[in-house]
């Protein structure tokens, strides 16, 4: 994280509150993956 806020002008912009609405989005995504491997064919 030092390293990302140190280069990334984005992430040196962030903060909790903005990181919030970001979070929840990828654990809702994160909870899809198991239901995905089962019922998902490529």
């Amino acid at each position: 994280m030092v390293t990302l806020r140190a280069e990334c002008p984005w992430d040196k912009k962030q903060t909790m509150e903005t990181l919030r609405p970001l979070t929840i989005e990828e654990t809702y995504e994160l909870d899809t993956v198991p239901f995905c491997k089962t019922t998902c064919r490529k």
